[in-house]
């Protein structure tokens, strides 16, 4: 792998990313200058903060038809969501978490200032939001628990004083089957002349896109259903109150098919045959065809599907204080899934691993956030803050092993593996700014964190569908106990009004756990140790050409120790033919590389802009991963890329504007997304490798004014095969699973403003 220089890291920097799409020129810049980003926890300008954050508005997820984070990943370089149907995953520059439930992530998810604790929640959809923000890089100090990677903040529209109300609806189907629809709505308007409320709705109905051609649902069927209210309360000149309650559900039918790649009809001919009988359209390609038998007697009529309830509430105080503004965000979630999924399509070999994961948790957590005022002229600015927080989380996981239709031998068994954890998080952090010249800014800032987990495990063997226990275990309760202190420092140069450079430094700190499946083979709970991250930047951010031309361009170093991974364990680990993840350490991983963003407004109808990212992620020392298919055991795998980091990303658009008689407007957006190859399973093994793709969107969108518009917007035009999700078969096996991502969408979509 190609390294930088030692200069070269030593002015390592960073981007931000301006929105995906444009509009004309002075309103566009106008509009960039405006966006308030949440990176620095104060009000800001996204021009002005010396952090790298790519931003999609309300509009720009609107026009690319993005309706959660799988879809906005598409268009965000150096930012990757793998959407595996047992786990979702956010990956920033090449670093992310591991396939376990255990492991928490290392890109921190905060909504509305909320962290969000569970990897779960991305699976969501986006409903009335105002902001996408992603920040690459480590967010120890302001933002701190699990952002060793980076940060996702998604930012909801808040309450208004006036009237206003909105209603969209879009219908589309896929190219291979399936229809979907959505409707969503919001009204917004004052209560009193004290208190203003919001009230946003969505339903989303969508057929599932892999043709299942046994007697089962598509993979997969999927309902939405969310509802949020904001109430935003003057309380007095001085204080500001708003709550905000939401609910949301959403149930699947079938899942998206898991299907074998690699079985090659050479490597056991009588194997394959087998398959083929039970499948006749068998093939051990990604494609988006399956076979889902749901009454299949071998499978015991054990069907797909999840079904999921989440709510949280958000009660946000801010008072004036004179000389700061003191801030307290109390949040509260909980949710609960049933959810159960196949190793692979039942025609084939549903019925060999079937499994059933039923999550409860809930959080409670408080911060206090402390903010000067700044004032024009004035040397020093700070924030200081405490932030609290308390989860309890219990987990039933059971397993149905029938290894003789798998393999034509082995065992028939059950396996249940129960645990709760129960976590208290405590920290002080703070940020003072120095401003010692009217051009030159430094900060330096801290955050010192606590936390506290106790582990409770019970495993279970039974006879295979039966209630007649063979072996249980209940494990002594197992806690620990870490604190850690990560520093940051950062110094801005404004050179100009259209030049901002600066450097940061800053560490990042994610706290270590307990395997919830080696502990079965070993005998205790097996703990792996926390996960830090250093990172150095600098980056630039300025406008050219008499504000026409808006680029950025940067460098940037990641150092990442002790690196939380989950491989495929192998028999010895798990049990003879039973399918776990071992979850341990990776000694050292390095990511660096070069991000790009840039926007033309050639002229107030046509504007140009893309962004790109190049990025060399790789595993310095890694002695003890998996191995790739039909070795099983342990490999080095040390100097080798990580997943889902792709060594080259980006995407450009091309958006023009015509003025039609009246108030009609025609806007033509395309959009063109490039992504490298990069491996999809830890294991790195050429089945679960996803190929160099490109990506082709489009939308035209026909509008009066402010009051209505009919938009088409297609995605994924050329029908690319995208590899969403890889893992080899455990054993040594010599083949993998996979599923992949949606083929083309086409879709008209409506909306009309109430004022």
């Amino acid at each position: 792998m190609k390294k930088f220089t030692p200069i070269a890291i030593a002015i390592a920097s960073v981007l931000h990313s301006v929105p995906i799409y444009a509009q004309e020129s002075e309103e566009q810049y106008d509009k960039i200058e405006k966006i308030i980003v949440s990176a620095t926890k104060r009000v800001e300008s996204i021009k002005e903060v010396p952090v790298s954050v790519a931003v999609m508005s309300s509009e720009d997820l609107e026009a690319l038809a993005v309706v959660d984070i799988r879809d906005a990943s598409t268009f965000i370089p150096n930012f990757e969501f793998s959407s595996d149907p047992i786990l979702p995953n956010l990956y920033v520059r090449g670093l992310g978490s591991g396939i376990s439930q255990i492991i928490e992530q290392s890109v921190g998810t905060f909504v509305d200032g909320v962290y969000m604790g569970r990897a779960t929640t991305s699976s969501l959809g986006f409903m009335d939001v105002e902001s996408l923000q992603v920040l690459r890089g480590t967010q120890g100090t302001l933002f701190g628990k699990n952002t060793v990677a980076g940060a996702l903040v998604v930012k909801s529209n808040e309450p208004t004083d006036y009237f206003e109300a909105n209603i969209k609806g879009s219908y589309g189907g896929y190219s291979t089957t399936g229809n979907f629809y959505e409707l969503e709505g919001f009204i917004s308007g004052a209560l009193t002349d004290d208190v203003n409320a919001r009230v946003a709705i969505r339903h989303r109905d969508a057929d599932g896109y892999v043709i299942n051609r046994l007697d089962g649902p598509n993979g997969s069927d999927r309902k939405d259903y969310s509802i949020r209210t904001t109430f935003a309360w003057e309380a007095s000149a001085d204080t500001d109150v708003k709550l905000k309650l939401e609910y949301s559900e959403y149930e699947t039918e079938g899942q998206i098919s898991m299907e074998i790649l690699g079985f090659d009809r050479n490597r056991n001919p009588a194997q394959y045959d087998k398959y083929v009988v039970k499948s006749p359209g068998f093939e051990d390609t990604l494609n988006w065809e399956g076979d889902l038998d749901c009454n299949a007697e071998e499978a015991n009529n054990f069907c797909p599907g999840r079904e999921q309830d989440y709510q949280n509430m958000t009660l946000e105080v801010e008072h004036d204080l004179g000389f700061a503004t003191l801030t307290s965000i109390t949040g509260y979630q909980t949710y609960g899934y049933h959810d159960q999924f196949v190793s692979v399509d039942v025609g084939i070999l549903g019925g060999a691993f079937q499994a059933t994961r039923i999550e409860d948790y809930t959080s409670i957590s408080e911060e206090f956030r402390i903010t000067s005022t700044a004032e024009p002229g004035e040397k020093f600015d700070y924030i200081v803050g405490l932030y609290l927080d308390s989860v309890e989380m219990a987990r039933d996981q059971g397993d149905h092993f029938n290894i003789p239709l798998l393999a034509g031998g082995g065992p028939k068994f059950d396996r249940d593996e129960n645990w709760t954890l129960d976590t208290k998080t405590a920290a002080l952090f703070g940020q003072l700014r120095w401003h010692f010249t009217s051009d030159v800014t430094a900060s330096f800032g801290g955050r010192f964190s606590t936390e506290d987990k106790d582990f409770d495990f019970i495993y279970r063997a039974s006879e295979y569908y039966s209630d007649n226990v063979l072996t249980e275990v209940d494990f002594p309760a197992a806690s620990r106990s870490e604190s850690k202190f990560t520093p940051s420092f950062n110094l801005t140069w404004q050179a100009e009004n259209d030049l901002n450079l600066y450097y940061t430094y800053a560490q990042g700190h994610k706290t270590g756990g307990f395997s919830d499946r080696l502990s079965i083979k070993s005998g205790n709970n097996v703990e792996f140790n926390s996960e830090e991250s250093t990172m150095n930047e600098i980056g630039i951010k300025t406008v050219l050409f008499d504000q026409n031309l808006d680029i950025n361009v940067a460098m940037f170093h990641m150092q990442m120790d002790d690196l939380q991974v989950a491989r495929v364990g192998t028999d010895t680990e798990c049990g003879e033919g039973a399918f776990c993840f071992v979850v341990q350490n990776a000694a050292e991983v390095t990511s660096q590389g070069i991000e790009i963003d840039w926007n033309w407004y050639a002229t107030g109808d046509l504007s140009f802009g893309g962004a790109y990212a190049y990025t060399d992620a790789t595993y310095d020392s890694f002695g003890l991963a998996g191995c790739k298919i039909g070795v099983g055991g342990n490999c080095d795998i040390s100097g080798q890329p990580l997943i889902f980091a792709p060594e080259h990303k980006g995407n450009v658009f091309a958006q023009y504007i015509m003025e039609l008689d009246g108030d009609w407007e025609l806007s033509t957006l395309i959009n063109v997304a490039y992504s490298s190859e990069y491996y999809g399973s830890q294991e790195l093994d050429e089945e679960v490798k996803q190929d160099a793709y490109t990506l082709v969107n489009a939308s035209l969108k026909l509008s009066s004014g402010d009051d209505y518009s009919i938009s088409l917007i297609g995605r994924n035009l050329t029908e690319e095969a995208v590899l969403s999700f890889g893992i080899p078969v455990p054993g040594g096996q010599p083949y993998a699973f996979g599923s992949s991502a949606a083929p083309r969408e086409i879709a008209l979509s409506f909306s009309y403003n109430f004022e």
